[in-house]
């Protein structure tokens, strides 16, 4: 077997819905707001992020998130096109499950070995030739540690601001993905 190409996929808004569930579930009143910062949790009230963090240590609440809207079709198409998948993801340490449930929900949803799943919030220390994420942290030192890879913004009201630089494409939807690959391969995309 040949050297395989790996794609770097975040979960949570990247596979995910996490941030639209938990607003739904206990914070109604953002619901349709684009939170215009990554940390959603500074901008509720404390009784607010009282429930979000209750809501968020049931292991049931991450079994149950919902599969980001394309996404399934969009690892397929990754892999049909030779990408190993491998996840990185950062934990959410105040619930002891929470691995467990990950490792379970990205098995069923997406057919990923547990071995294939990083935890953990220092990204750029993983090699890979395509890296897709949304949290501002992670493309902003990602993409430098890796200039011959392509770095894919999951485009976030909180991440708008970035400045793109020449190995960094922005992705609306999974139904970009195409074009996502498409600028992998060198070719003009649009």
């Amino acid at each position: 077997m040949g050297l395989e190409r790996i794609a770097i996929l975040d979960c949570d808004e990247v596979l995910c819905t996490l941030r639209d569930t938990i607003v739904a579930e206990c914070v109604p009143s953002l619901q349709g707001v684009e939170v215009p910062i990554w940390d959603y949790f500074s901008v509720v009230t404390p009784e607010e992020l009282v429930a979000m963090r209750t809501r968020m240590k049931d292991p049931l609440f991450w079994r149950k998130l919902p599969v980001e809207p394309g996404a399934q079709a969009g690892v397929q198409k990754l892999r049909a096109d030779g990408f190993h998948i491998v996840v990185a993801t950062a934990p959410y340490r105040s619930n002891k499950m929470w691995g467990y449930e990950r490792y379970g929900w990205l098995a069923k949803h997406f057919d990923i070995d547990p071995d294939d799943v990083l935890i953990g919030n220092r990204k750029h220390l993983i090699d890979g030739d395509l890296f897709i994420d949304d949290r501002p942290e992670h493309i902003v030192t990602w993409g430098p540690s890796h200039p011959n890879s392509l770095v894919v913004i999951k485009d976030r009201s909180y991440n708008r601001d970035i400045i793109p630089s020449t190995n960094t494409r922005r992705m609306a939807n999974w139904g970009e993905i195409d074009c996502i690959i498409e600028a992998y391969h060198g070719r003009q995309t649009r």
